[in-house]
């Protein structure tokens, strides 16, 4: 981090390459209703959308479910959106692929207005 973002934490939306975009986020399963809400800090240093899901955690279904209720959000085609890190853990990494440059910029911009 940067002399200038220090006790700030890192955003929720990252630009990863030339065409693809991560998102963190907090998953809380079995939740009453699928809902994606404002980021805030983990208590790490990172800044994370909280995302809820009705699906249980067992056999992959909650982070289908994430994967899901993201690329909705974002009005993109579910395969675009992985779950690249913490597949076992409620706080993860989205990883999204981009059609090129233009098209992750634009994805970054709609990532980081979920949940408000």
């Amino acid at each position: 981090m940067s002399d200038d973002m220090t006790g700030m934490a890192a955003p929720a939306v990252e630009r990863e390459g030339p065409a693809n975009v991560s998102i963190f986020v907090k998953v809380q399963p079995k939740a009453r209703k699928a809902a994606i809400e404002p980021a805030r800090d983990d208590g790490h240093g990172r800044m994370r959308l909280q995302v809820k899901v009705t699906a249980a955690p067992e056999d992959g279904k909650a982070n289908a479910a994430v994967e899901r209720l993201v690329a909705e959000a974002l009005g993109i085609a579910r395969n675009r959106v992985r779950v690249v890190q913490g597949v076992t853990d409620r706080a993860k990494r989205l990883g999204i692929e981009g059609e090129g440059f233009a098209d992750a910029e634009d994805i970054a911009a709609r990532a980081r207005g979920l949940g408000a």
